[in-house]
């Protein structure tokens, strides 16, 4: 039987873990969006709070599959020191 690498497998982890905080943070943030919505006084239904999830995971799964191309075909350095200007305005990307 082979072993695993110790810091390969922590990494994936690691990364697996980041992952579903990701997702998690999605879910908070679309209940802070709500409880916005109600302090101002306004009424939703669950058809809404279905959307807004729909939307969110569907970001995520139409996202996936062009990011994990992108991830494989650079270096992961290349990843990490540019990840930050996606989804930012370029003027910020400079900071």
């Amino acid at each position: 039987m082979t072993s695993v690498p110790t810091p390969a497998l922590a990494a994936v982890l690691l990364g697996n873990a980041l992952m579903r905080i990701a997702g998690a943070t999605g879910g908070v943030l679309i209940g802070l969006y709500l409880a916005a919505l109600v302090a101002q006084g306004r009424t939703f239904d669950a058809g809404l709070v279905g959307a807004l999830t729909a939307v969110a995971f569907g970001v995520e799964l139409v996202g996936s599959l062009p990011m994990g191309l992108l991830a494989d075909a650079r270096t992961p350095r290349t990843m990490m020191v540019f990840g930050r200007c996606w989804g930012q305005p370029p003027s910020r990307c400079s900071d």
